[in-house]
């Protein structure tokens, strides 16, 4: 079984908005505030690029795939031109932190 990497992104399925989860206290308050709009479909994706989503009982499971960079970064430009912000297709990071980063960095701009 893979261990959960924090920190978290949540990617919505037919969404291009993105959430980040810093912490398993974040995911607790996240799961406990949202359990009624995360469906199956939604995936979890952690720092080293797994795919995590929820079981019928609201716990966190491997999917078996991971996502790399750069299937992230065309995700995280979507969520950035969701966001109306200009030049999107410019965004780009080394690696799956990096690009956790800037969605977190998104959100306090």
């Amino acid at each position: 079984m893979n261990p959960l990497h924090y920190p978290l992104l949540v990617c919505y399925h037919g969404d291009d908005e993105i959430s980040v989860l810093k912490d398993a206290v974040s995911l607790q308050q996240f799961l406990l505030q949202s359990h009624f709009f995360i469906s199956s479909d939604d995936r979890f994706i952690d720092s080293t690029g797994a795919a995590w989503a929820l079981d019928t009982n609201t716990n966190l499971r491997y999917t078996g795939s991971d996502w790399t960079v750069a299937q992230l970064t065309v995700r995280v430009q979507q969520h950035y031109a969701a966001q109306a912000n200009c030049c999107s297709a410019k965004i780009a990071a080394a690696d799956i932190p990096s690009l956790i980063q800037l969605v977190e960095n998104s959100a306090t701009d």
